[in-house]
């Protein structure tokens, strides 16, 4: 998502978690139509 090159990832989480994997151009899609997605994803204030 950021500068259209690849990175391995690690997480860890405190509880039961589900992750989701979407493919960018549905990523780019969404972000580009949806506002609401918009805000999932870029929530205003976090840094």
């Amino acid at each position: 998502m950021l500068a259209f090159e690849d990175c391995a990832v690690d997480g860890i989480a405190e509880t039961d978690m589900t992750a989701v994997f979407i493919l960018r151009v549905t990523s780019d899609d969404l972000v580009a139509r949806s506002r609401v997605f918009r805000e999932f994803v870029f929530p205003a204030g976090v840094t």
